[in-house]
């Protein structure tokens, strides 16, 4: 989880820089995710924990944050001129989420955090269990945001975890500038816009539309 909070604020230091407040509130909807993950995970191993006031707020916590922050995306993705350039699969994405945190509150504050580690349990074993009604649904909300995540850009969070490869290369600059010239000079761009001349370089895209900034 350290590697993976230490990799999302160094590869989002430049949009800290230039929407430090949007950067703020995105880390804490991927916190409040990844601690309520390390929370269901682990609770089911150490159970003596859930007699720690500290530990089952945790999990609460992760599930305030995801509801709120979620939230918060959601209607600044529905805000003009982004709402323009916005996939629908972003607004159906979070619509999940906060259906899944703010279900998952309830639940959590419902039937207790020791019922929810009982359930998983019986999810995990294919064990019966009564459930609440806001745990039914939660538990829905939960499987279909993994029924569609083979088919959506979340499964960002895969890759996250290996994001200490890159970070930490140990390579030399030496090795890795020719590399990246060779790319620049030689792959071409497949798609069109305004601003793309389709089948330059990328290098030549670069002069093309430094070209059309001079011109304008």
């Amino acid at each position: 989880m350290l590697k993976a909070i230490i990799g999302i604020i160094l590869i989002n230091r430049k949009k800290m820089s230039l929407q430090p407040r949007h950067w703020f509130a995105t880390f804490l909807f991927h916190l409040g995710i990844f601690t309520h993950a390390i929370w269901l995970f682990v609770a089911p191993l150490f159970p003596q924990l859930l007699s720690l006031m500290i530990f089952n707020l945790l999990g609460a916590f992760g599930l305030f944050l995801m509801f709120v922050f979620a939230l918060y995306l959601l209607l600044r993705k529905l805000r003009a001129p982004l709402r323009y350039y916005v996939p629908f699969e972003d607004y159906f994405v979070l619509s999940v989420v906060l259906l899944i945190s703010f279900t998952g509150i309830f639940a959590f504050f419902e039937v207790g955090s020791v019922h929810t580690i009982l359930v998983m349990r019986a999810l995990l074993t294919f064990s019966e269990i009564t459930v609440s009604p806001f745990e039914k649904l939660h538990i829905l909300a939960y499987f279909s945001l993994l029924l569609i995540l083979p088919f959506t850009r979340i499964t960002h969070y895969i890759g996250v975890f290996f994001l200490h490869f890159l970070l930490w290369d140990a390579r030399s600059a030496e090795e890795r500038e020719p590399k990246l010239s060779k790319i620049l000079k030689s792959y071409k761009v497949k798609w069109g816009a305004e601003h793309i001349a389709p089948e330059l370089s990328w290098e030549e895209e670069e002069k093309f539309v430094e070209v059309r900034k001079w011109k304008g």
